[in-house]
């Protein structure tokens, strides 16, 4: 009877996995449809009576982006990985097979940065946007159907409009997902609990940015002999960043949220994450003006400081004191609402502060909590209330930067060689950080902890790119470094954190 049960058991089993895989198929099979569909893409498509919605195009895009989210995820999760990662590699693999095939939608989203740069100046010039694009890109010798070549023609064609559409919406998208991740991210902290392991995370912080920034400059000398000393700081500035939202996802899965090592890991993967983005508006600087003003470098930090100090000190007072008013607005939905226009009012005031929009959503969800709106509010916590909004949005963010990875690029050995050697000098960085912290406390799951770059690794990248300080091959480097140690970090951390709790 036993044996049977066991059986029975084993074959129901065997059909679920069965079912998982012939879904995955049928997905990944309806993403390979959508790419081959490119006069839909296009926007060519319509109904019968020549009626043509121009949003239309936007939803079928968004559709296969979130699919594609959905698959990446799901796949992650059933190898026991993190989901972003899992969204990051299908985002690099629907991208670089659409980038093969040519499709302008595809070439599009990989060159996002240059179509911004694109639209602007059709813009501000009055030009159309194929004289703008021979400016934008190196149009000399290109090869007849290669994918930039694809991407002029379309272009120059009466898809132009959707594909600009399109570029923008995802632009868009992208841009609120990882304002509400950093925003729930922020929720699950509070300025005490920070306060309260301040001092080691401090540590921890500073040479967690110190030491990255460093070992990265000096690879990016290196491997870049040729480029500019603002290119290998940008690079070194890449590294400094840490995940707040792979390594606290670890913590909670594996229960282990409450030790100390977990405490002062989130505190750091904070103050460095700050520090970095200091780090981040320094190196801009050194782009725009070439050199270091200590004048601006000094508003920078007292701009940067300044913002964080009223959030931080009197933002609780504030935002409880506005909660009566928007209860009397609409009760109902208060914690979906007031939440939101905190995390988006703070994300411009961080950017008018000289600060990431990303700091500003973190310091909306630090300094908001359920204990504001009284037991007598209707509804689940803000946190259950915002998720579905970020579970919608976060995962384009992820995607898009995964398509933006030209795997081209890494055919040649240079870039292959710099990818490398900024994943062995990131995570040795961050692992070093760790011994900063005092005896008691195991270092090493500190030090594994801080390794994952995740989210704001990939947001410095995008700046890079966006900046014209990183190429594309260097930019796929950093991307890929942000895969490696996303992808590494979790399994070091999970095989410390069991061989800890065996000892």
């Amino acid at each position: 009877m036993f044996w049977q049960d066991h059986e029975s058991a084993v074959n129901e089993s065997s059909k679920s996995s069965s079912k998982v895989y012939v879904l995955s198929l049928c997905m990944g099979s309806f993403l390979f449809l959508l790419m081959i569909a490119h006069p839909v893409w296009a926007g060519q498509g319509g109904s019968p009576q020549g009626h043509t919605d121009p949003f239309a195009s936007i939803i079928l895009a968004l559709t296969g982006i979130l699919i594609a989210a959905a698959l990446g995820r799901g796949l992650a999760m059933k190898l026991n990985q993190p989901a972003v990662l899992g969204e990051l590699v299908i985002g690099v693999v629907i991208g670089n097979v659409g980038y093969w095939l040519a499709e302008p939608v595809f070439v599009l989203i990989m060159y996002q940065t240059d179509m911004g740069a694109l639209v602007k100046q059709a813009w501000t010039t009055g030009a159309s946007l194929p004289e703008t694009f021979s400016r934008v890109f190196d149009t000399e010798g290109l090869v007849s159907n290669s994918p930039i070549a694809r991407l002029g023609d379309a272009l120059s064609g009466p898809q132009a409009f959707m594909l600009v559409n399109i570029g923008a919406a995802f632009w868009m998208f992208s841009n609120l997902g990882v304002l509400l991740l950093l925003f729930l991210v922020g929720l699950e902290s509070s300025p005490e609990e920070m306060a309260r392991v301040g001092g080691q995370s401090a540590a921890v912080a500073v040479v967690g940015v110190v030491l990255p920034f460093t070992l990265g400059f000096l690879v990016a000398l290196l491997f870049l002999p040729e480029a500019s000393t603002v290119q290998h700081a940008f690079v070194g500035a890449t590294l400094c960043a840490t995940s707040v939202g792979i390594t606290a996802r670890l913590f909670t899965d594996m229960k282990r949220v409450d030790m100390p090592e977990a405490k002062v890991i989130l505190g750091a993967a904070v103050i460095d994450d700050i520090l970095g983005l200091v780090v981040l508006a320094v190196v801009i600087g050194l782009v725009q003006t070439g050199r270091i003003i200590l004048s601006d470098l000094a508003i920078t930090f007292f701009n940067a400081a300044a913002f964080l100090a009223v959030v931080l000190f009197f933002g609780q007072r504030c935002v409880r004191a506005a909660v009566p008013v928007f209860r009397f607005l609409d009760e109902s939905n208060i914690k979906l609402i007031y939440p939101l226009c905190l995390c988006f009012f703070l994300a411009w005031a961080a950017n008018i502060a000289g600060l990431a929009a990303i700091v500003g959503a973190f310091a909306a969800g630090l300094i908001l909590s359920d204990r504001m709106f009284g037991s007598e509010t209707p509804g689940s916590s803000v946190t259950q209330a915002m998720r579905p909004l970020g579970a919608v949005f976060s995962p384009i963010f992820f995607v898009v930067m995964g398509m933006q990875v030209n795997l081209e690029t890494f055919a040649s050995v240079e870039a292959l060689g710099l990818a490398v050697a900024l994943t062995l000098v990131g995570v040795a960085g961050k692992f070093v950080a760790g011994y900063a912290v005092r005896s008691g406390i195991d270092r090493a799951t500190i030090g594994l902890g801080m390794v994952p770059r995740g989210e704001v690794g990939l947001i410095f990248a995008s700046v890079g790119k966006g900046l014209g300080v990183l190429d594309e091959a260097t930019f796929s480097a950093v991307v890929m470094t942000v895969v490696l140690t996303t992808f590494i970090a979790p399994l070091a951390l999970r095989y410390r954190l069991r061989r800890s709790a065996v000892s």
